[in-house]
């Protein structure tokens, strides 16, 4: 026999009912006679009995405040979740294995019957809400240590300029474009307690962009990674674009080898070139080194955790870039083009007009608005334009340190001390 379930709405009709004067037999009767139905009265009965917690369940509810089989461990569960707080106080990683061999420690030096499977541990989590979370794509520095880090920075790249050629020197970085605003601030009520906005069924979708400039303040043709089959190669458009597709649409080491191949030539052979970027794993793996030193390109590298204060494309190019993709995604998700499921899904856009919207967005973006991130990131002579000594935060520590730093020299390993953690990238080798 199948147990049916009831929702709290429908309690709440049948208390109702009954407090209008009527018995729960004659409820029963009433129910069973409307809905074809024989329902069984004691149930009635216990629903009226507890007709306080029934009225204040949800109506969308299958469950009554309080009802439900009681959890295993009892108050132990909240020593569990305290203890789970506390290591995450402390930056300390809890993972769902830890949770279960925790429990299990609990449960026998308290006597307590308790097999713990996953669906233990969902439960366990989803009572006390706690989730799953990937972990901030910041490395973690103390004031100090970031200041100092920029400032050594800066000192290595001023050091290098003299021998760079800027129409030859790459600034790149690659970003995630969603096509749903991950913003979660909205307009409304001063004091509203509850502020709900409504997923259009867009969070999924997504590509990755890797986005260069060069040094003199020009644009580099924009690659766009599709989620798809992996190719070994990079496609071209006229735009001019570049695309290609991965599996989980990230960057490898094989896909930076092939993008640097197709932005310096084989043929060019000469010094003088350079590729700017973050010290995420793929950049800095083995084989992408290997790859730059027999192409004859310098590697120069923003320590981890410093690129929203040292990077040409967090300090201006990108907000432009998304700002003007935003718009062509807005006016598609608005429009008839959207295809959709058999479950109501919306289908993902063509990937030629994915494309369509990188290149014309990218065309859009101001060449004052490069020429002036790329002066922010350290190219300027005067260090008072630089991007990190205008921070409201640590502006005023940089400029002091900058100040104070002398002649120190610094190797580009040093650079790579603290790698920049990221999703977008896949590494094998370190």
């Amino acid at each position: 026999m199948v147990k049916r379930s009831y929702s709290v709405a429908f309690k709440k009709e049948v208390v109702s009912y009954i407090e209008e004067g009527h018995s729960v037999y004659d409820a029963c009767k009433h129910f069973s006679a409307r809905d074809h139905y024989e329902y069984d009265p004691s149930m009635f009965y216990q629903w009226n009995r507890n007709k306080d917690k029934v009225m204040e369940g949800g109506s969308t509810s299958k469950r009554v405040p309080g009802a439900g089989r009681k959890p295993a461990l009892g108050t132990l569960e909240e020593m569990l979740a305290s203890e789970i707080v506390e290591l995450r106080l402390m930056k300390t990683k809890v993972s769902r294995g830890f949770i279960a061999e925790r429990a299990q420690q609990l449960a026998l030096e308290n006597n307590v019957a308790l097999k713990v499977s996953n669906t233990w541990i969902s439960s366990f989590m989803r009572r006390f809400h706690f989730s799953l979370r990937r972990m901030t794509n910041l490395t973690t520095l103390s004031d100090d240590q970031l200041v100092l880090r920029a400032v050594e920075y800066m000192k290595y790249l001023r050091g290098r300029l003299p021998s760079l050629q800027l129409h030859r020197t790459l600034l790149m970085d690659e970003t995630a474009i969603y096509f749903e605003d991950c913003r979660t601030r909205t307009v409304d009520f001063a004091g509203r307690r509850h502020v709900v906005m409504k997923s259009t069924g867009f969070a999924s979708m997504r590509i990755t962009a890797a986005m260069a400039v060069w040094a003199d303040g020009r644009k580099a043709a924009p690659l766009v990674i599709h989620k798809g089959r992996k190719s070994p190669n990079i496609e071209r458009e006229n735009g001019p674009l570049l695309y290609t597709y991965q599996e989980r649409a990230w960057v490898d080491q094989h896909l930076i080898a092939t993008w640097i191949d197709a932005l310096f030539p084989l043929i060019d052979t000469a010094s003088g070139k350079a590729i700017i970027w973050d010290s995420c794993r793929s950049h800095i793996a083995k084989s992408v080194k290997e790859h730059c030193r027999l192409r004859n390109i310098e590697l120069i590298v923003i320590p981890g955790g410093l690129t929203p204060y040292l990077q040409a494309g967090d300090i201006g190019i990108f907000k432009n870039l998304k700002d003007n993709i935003g718009k062509f995604i807005h006016e598609w998700k608005h429009s008839e083009h959207v295809q959709y499921t058999r479950g109501g899904q919306p289908k993902p856009p063509e990937d030629k007009v994915v494309r369509s919207w990188v290149r014309d967005a990218w065309r859009m973006v101001p060449n004052s608005a490069i020429e002036n991130s790329i002066s922010a990131a350290g190219f300027a002579s005067d260090h008072m334009a630089w991007h990190i000594a205008k921070h409201d935060v640590y502006g005023e520590r940089f400029l002091t340190a900058w100040v104070n730093s002398g002649d120190i020299e610094v190797s580009p390993d040093e650079l790579e001390a603290i790698p920049q953690d990221d999703d977008l990238f896949e590494c094998i080798d370190s």
